[in-house]
């Protein structure tokens, strides 16, 4: 069925990352961003939790990033960082673990922090800087945060401490149970740490990880990009080859079963991008001969 959108309002974007839960967002080509669906959790940062049938502009302009999922959002208008929706696990960033039905600013940053990257997932939201540091806050039951502690959870952005600057990083998570990060630095290395349940970082077990720790791809692979649902996740090499990794039980690794895989498995050549949800992935294919 076909999103019908105001006369005028040219789609220019959609968030890569997972949307919040049963809630769309778009971008259209003047920066202004669109929302509708359920907004459970005032996500849309409309002043309410009411249900939106058809898009609604929300309150942003000049938008650059914005990622979401379960019931909260996060936005990057202008320069700076909002954030809307449930916070009772520190989500929101603001210094509270109070909710919010209209925009908060996602405090410590930095007044002049360049953000090019947000990710989401159920508990946690993660900015990526230009300058290659990444930070993230929220949950840290099972080490979601990467700052080797276990501290019930972060309400402002901690940095993560990795050995080389941040080019691309993909968060996975869909409930209170799960909750992984995996990064591509500028060396070329995976890192990866959080949730590990279902061996979603990849390192062959099933022990959560308080601190990135180095991920070892099949002998002669490397990734450009990375994706991560609730637990499992992918890794697509320069030649479009896309690997998949840990549960399978929906059939989400791709590879015609529901076993899963502590080893990743090849399963879709010539791909140009990719997105994961909780029991979902969806890859772009660049047409072949």
């Amino acid at each position: 069925m076909r999103v019908r959108f105001p006369a005028g309002a040219k789609i220019a974007s959609l968030p890569i990352n997972v949307m919040p839960f049963d809630t769309g967002l778009a971008v259209d080509s003047t920066g202004h961003v669109w929302g509708w669906g359920i907004n459970q959790g005032g996500e849309l940062c409309l002043g309410n939790r009411d249900q939106h049938l058809v898009p609604i502009e929300l309150p942003f302009r000049q938008l650059t990033a914005m990622a979401g999922a379960f019931n909260h959002a996060v936005y990057e208008s202008a320069g700076q960082v909002w954030a809307c929706g449930l916070g009772d696990l520190g989500e929101l960033g603001n210094g509270t673990t109070g909710s919010s039905f209209v925009p908060v600013k996602v405090t410590g940053l930095g007044p002049s922090a360049h953000v090019v990257a947000l990710v989401a997932a159920f508990g946690n939201v993660g900015a990526l800087l230009a300058d290659g540091t990444y930070l993230d806050w929220g949950t840290n039951g099972l080490g979601q945060l990467g700052i080797d502690s276990a501290s019930e959870l972060s309400d402002v952005p901690v940095v993560v401490p990795l050995p080389a600057k941040v080019t691309q990083v993909a968060q996975g998570g869909s409930a209170p149970g799960n909750g992984q990060t995996l990064v591509l630095l500028t060396n070329g290395a995976l890192y990866a740490w959080g949730a590990n349940s279902h061996g979603q970082l990849g390192d062959g077990n099933t022990t959560p990880q308080f601190s990135p720790e180095l991920i070892t791809p099949p002998s002669g692979v490397t990734y450009r990009l990375l994706a991560s649902s609730g637990s499992t996740s992918y890794g697509v090499t320069p030649a479009g080859d896309v690997y998949a990794w840990r549960a399978g039980g929906a059939g989400q690794i791709g590879n015609g079963t529901t076993a899963d895989s502590l080893i990743p498995v090849k399963v879709a050549s010539h791909a140009t991008g990719i997105s994961g949800t909780a029991f979902d992935v969806i890859i772009s294919i660049r047409p072949h001969p």
